[in-house]
Order: C-alpha cells, then sequence, then structure tokens
C-alpha cells in the first residue's frame, strides 16, 4: 500500500473525557455498589477514529470543539502526546468539555451516558473553518466526519470533500441525521445491521438481507457498503460485486468504540490507496483486536499486529 504524500485522515467531531469504571451489574435505584479499576481517558468518535488512525500509522488532524475547563487537557493530552494536528480544535469559552461515564461490565460490554456540552457549540463561522480544512487538505486525504455534529457542519465538509474528489467515510449513527442526500457525497459507508435496517427499512439479519440493504444504500448514492454483521463478518459491496469479509472470530461482538476503529482503519487503508475489499479486510481485522482489548483500560491496537491478521499470506 503507498499513500499520497502528504494525505491524512481528517476527522471532524466529537472530543470527549470518559470516567471510566469496571462492575458486575448495575446498582439499582437508592444503592451503592463498590466498583473498581477507575480511569479517566480521552475519548468521543473524532478522537478515537484519531488515535486509532494514530496508532495504525497514518498523520491525521481532528476539527473539533472542547470546553474551556479543566477536563479539556485531559481530552487533548493523549491527542497531542499521538502527534494528532490539533490546530482546529477550539476551545468554547464558558462550556464545558463533553464527557461520559462508562460501566464496564465484561470485555465486551459496556454502557454510557453522555454529555455533549461543548461538542454541541458549533457556528456558521465554524462550518466556514471546517470547509477550508477541507479545502487544503492534500490530495488522497480521507474525510471522516461525525453525524453528531449539527447537519450544516457535516454537509459543509462532504460538499467540499466531493468537490476536491477526497474520499469520505461515513458511520452513519444516529440514522436519523442521514438526510436525503447526504450519500450522494459518501465514497464509503458502513452501517451495522441495525442501523442499516433502519435507513433501508430492510430486515437485516444475514447476508441475503444484509445486501439487499446495501443494493439500496447503493441507490441512494452511497458508492461503496461495508455492512457490519455484529460479530459475524462485514459484507463489502460496491454497487457491483459483492463479498463477504468473515469475522475473524464468530464469537465477539461488537462493542463500545467499535464503529469508530472500523472507521478509522478503513480510513488509513483508503488514504494508502489499498483496495476497497483489503481495506475492509484490514478494517475488520482491526476491529477484532480492538475489540479482545476492552476493559477499563483499553489497549493500543499495533500495526504489525493488524497486518498479519489482516493479511497472513503476506508474511
Amino acid at each position: 500500500m503507498l499513500a499520497m504524500r502528504d494525505a491524512h485522515v481528517l476527522s471532524i467531531g466529537s472530543i470527549s473525557v470518559e470516567f471510566r469504571v469496571r462492575a458486575s451489574r448495575a446498582p439499582e435505584p437508592g444503592e451503592s455498589l463498590s466498583a473498581r479499576d477507575f480511569a479517566v481517558v480521552g475519548g468521543g468518535r473524532a478522537a478515537t477514529v484519531a488515535l486509532v488512525a494514530r496508532q495504525l500509522n497514518a498523520p491525521v488532524q481532528v476539527i473539533a470543539r472542547i470546553g474551556d475547563d479543566p477536563l479539556a487537557e485531559i481530552a487533548l493530552s493523549p491527542l497531542r502526546d499521538a502527534g494528532v494536528d490539533l490546530r482546529g480544535t477550539r476551545r468554547v469559552l464558558g462550556a464545558a468539555t463533553g464527557s461520559s461515564v462508562v460501566w464496564v461490565r465484561s470485555e465486551q460490554e459496556n454502557a454510557v451516558l453522555s454529555s455533549s456540552e461543548a461538542n454541541s457549540a458549533w457556528s456558521q463561522e465554524d462550518a466556514e473553518l471546517v470547509e477550508k480544512a477541507v479545502a487544503d487538505s492534500p490530495s488522497g486525504s480521507v474525510v471522516v466526519p461525525d453525524l453528531q455534529l449539527p447537519g450544516f457542519i457535516v454537509e459543509r465538509a462532504v460538499r467540499e470533500a466531493h468537490r476536491r474528489t477526497l474520499s469520505v467515510v461515513l458511520h452513519p449513527n444516529p440514522p436519523e441525521a442521514v438526510h436525503e442526500d447526504l450519500f450522494e457525497f459518501v465514497d464509503f459507508v458502513s452501517p451495522n445491521r441495525v442501523e442499516a435496517s433502519q435507513l433501508t427499512n430492510v430486515d437485516v439479519e444475514d447476508r441475503r438481507t444484509a445486501l439487499e440493504a446495501a443494493r439500496r444504500l447503493v441507490s441512494r448514492g452511497a458508492r461503496i457498503v461495508a455492512l457490519r454483521l455484529d460479530g459475524r463478518g462485514v459484507l463489502f459491496f460496491d454497487g457491483r460485486d459483492d463479498a463477504f469479509v468473515e469475522s475473524f472470530a464468530p464469537s465477539v461482538t461488537d462493542c463500545p468504540g467499535d464503529a469508530e476503529v472500523f472507521t478509522a482503519a478503513l480510513s488509513v487503508a483508503l488514504r494508502e490507496g489499498t483496495t476497497s475489499l483489503e481495506a475492509v479486510r484490514f478494517a475488520s481485522a482491526a476491529s477484532f483486536l480492538h475489540a479482545y482489548r476492552q476493559g477499563a483500560r483499553p489497549r493500543a491496537l499495533v500495526r504489525a499486529e493488524v497486518n498479519r491478521l489482516a493479511f497472513p499470506e503476506r508474511g
């Protein structure tokens, strides 16, 4: 895989702080429980995409909004330490940094409460800055918008990316944020089974129904669909050919952060000029390794490990 010189992954969306604890169950109303493995870590969709892309050796820029409180540094520190370009990330005066409380019950099962705070503070002036960041991105860059952003921000980003012929990778969550013509500006859309069902009115349960849903998404303008079927694998469809990338371990189901890991790895592979189907296999391998490294203190991905799992024939 050979990346275009200077091309980067442009992640546009949320940055937050996560407060994580592990407990065997949730407390009942009025009950207090002991927990363990408390951790305070950086989080948010755009931040997670950025960190994973950096772990996989891609240059990354993040466009986001944070508060002017002490939590901001906790959110930014891991990104800065990873070498993420934060010039497009601004503090919002008088706002708190977005935050989440994450209850970890098992290695693949979490529950989350989130407060968006500064992540919701976007203006029309910000839309112009986002558009300029996309316009200034080097050829071959990949744009990853977060649908938790206001719709006018997402639209400016994807329209400018389309004009520049930059690839756009979209995780369509929440599905209700997908407006009618958005897919016309998207190259890769990667829903899970539930999201695909909501977007297409197809009850996605298996490969056959996944392909039907993928066909409908392509008919709405998406160029390529990578539909994630829980722990079973990923249905690939490019408008002509379809393929199924089997899960590396069928027992592993989607877990929090899986969509962002898949999206980040897919973006990295596309930036490097790999084929679309190989990019899906690479992203699937990254997601698998991520799922086995979950917990209160998740471990970073290692590029060499992802490569060996995705392409064992390459040695």
